[in-house]
């Protein structure tokens, strides 16, 4: 069958610019997809989201004069910012389960975004900023963490990511307001400032933390407008450290499975120390060795964010979850084999975690092996970032 001249112009799969339209067409999509996969698990409920259906149904009935009360009235133990979203989630006309679950889908787009320019440092020239938010999207880990269990950890991984981006930038200011952000989000992101340490001694300014400070002050303290006492929003976080305390670990492969919890005593300290004097170590090797480039401050971040957790105390599942999206990243500015396969595995480790507390049954493999995969990761990590295992790259990743 012959087709006119200029459909068949159009019609040509072989001509690139054809090609490229398709490709966008294929992404979309890929995209459209997510969404159904959202839908599809947006109806799962567990002892999370009955929290957080508490805390809405808070809103519905106190409106703004909810921000005024804090955990001991029966609200929020979180820092502010998730609850504004959840407070505009409740002005819509939504069921409950698709107003709470839908804000977190945003929060997914918001997490690809990050993904998307972060992979840009690294890959400017081509589709695979574009293909890495996408994956983002498909993620296990983000499609379980979020829409499915109910939790908002995207937000502030998101926000570390566009802290790492500006800070690769060199763009200091802006590097410190989206981990002041990341940090009122949640505490977890601290996992993230020895990174930051680094890049103070290259490419961004200490002093400058002023504006990470800022920028928490900025979304924590604005419900100090309807009552709130300054003394009980500077408490939020210290109450959540101490709220498990006496838990050496929480359904986290971190290396105190290897410890029974009446360890807990003589290790809590011990382990905060520990990963402290690590993370300063990292630094002291980083200054010494100049590891500045685009290449060292991405294998820092994803180092970082395994090592922190894996040595700290009473940590959940959830707090790898930047280790996963961080490995992502990774494989997309620099695909070899040994990232691919670290990112995969991350991905199977942490599904295997969220097992106990999604569905009430034990991890198909044991919290024991899952830690010591988690210390391979690390040990790869470590040999890569002190230039000890040499690695061809596929593709030429953009020079720092």
């Amino acid at each position: 069958m012959k087709l006119p001249k200029k459909l068949a112009n159009y019609a040509d799969l072989h001509d690139s610019e054809n090609q490229r339209y398709v490709l966008y067409v294929l992404l979309s999509l890929l995209v459209l997809l997510t969404f159904i996969a959202r839908i599809s698990l947006i109806h799962f409920q567990n002892g999370d989201y009955y929290t957080f259906s508490f805390w809405y149904d808070f809103i519905k009935l106190h409106g703004l004069h909810s921000f005024k009360y804090g955990a001991d009235a029966g609200f929020s133990v979180y820092n502010p910012p998730y609850t504004y979203f959840l407070y505009l989630a409740a002005l819509l006309p939504l069921s409950k389960i698709v107003a709470i679950k839908g804000i977190l889908a945003i929060f997914d787009i918001f997490l690809a975004v990050s993904v998307y320019f972060l992979v840009k440092v690294f890959r400017p020239r081509n589709y695979v900023p574009l293909l890495a938010a996408v994956a983002t999207l498909f993620l296990p880990t983000v499609l379980v963490t979020g829409v499915m269990w109910g939790q908002f950890d995207q937000l502030y991984v998101g926000a570390i990511l566009f802290s790492l981006y500006f800070g690769l930038k060199d763009n200091s200011r802006w590097a410190w307001v989206w981990f002041g952000l990341a940090i009122a989000v949640k505490l977890q992101a601290i996992f993230f400032l020895p990174v930051l340490a680094i890049m103070c001694f290259k490419r961004i300014r200490w002093y400058d933390a002023i504006w990470g400070i800022g920028a928490f002050l900025v979304v924590t303290l604005p419900p100090m407008l309807v009552g709130r006492s300054l003394s009980s929003l500077l408490r939020i976080y210290p109450n959540q450290v101490n709220l498990f305390n006496g838990h050496l670990v929480l359904n986290a492969p971190t290396m105190y499975q290897w410890f029974p919890n009446s360890a807990f005593p003589y290790f809590n300290h011990m382990a905060t120390v520990l990963a402290i004097a690590v993370s300063i170590a990292l630094l002291i090797y980083s200054i010494l060795h100049k590891k500045f480039t685009n290449k060292d401050i991405l294998l820092a971040t994803t180092l970082v964010l395994y090592l922190v957790p894996f040595l700290l105390p009473a940590m959940h599942e959830r707090y790898f979850f930047p280790a996963g999206i961080a490995s992502l990243v990774l494989v997309f500015a620099y695909p070899t084999t040994t990232y691919a396969a670290i990112a995969v595995l991350m991905q199977v480790i942490t599904l295997f975690t969220y097992i106990p507390f999604l569905f009430g049954l034990p991890p198909p493999v044991s919290f024991s092996i899952l830690s010591a995969l988690i210390l391979v990761i690390i040990s790869i990590l470590t040999a890569h970032f002190m230039g000890l295992k040499k690695e061809l790259v596929v593709g030429k990743a953009e020079k720092s």
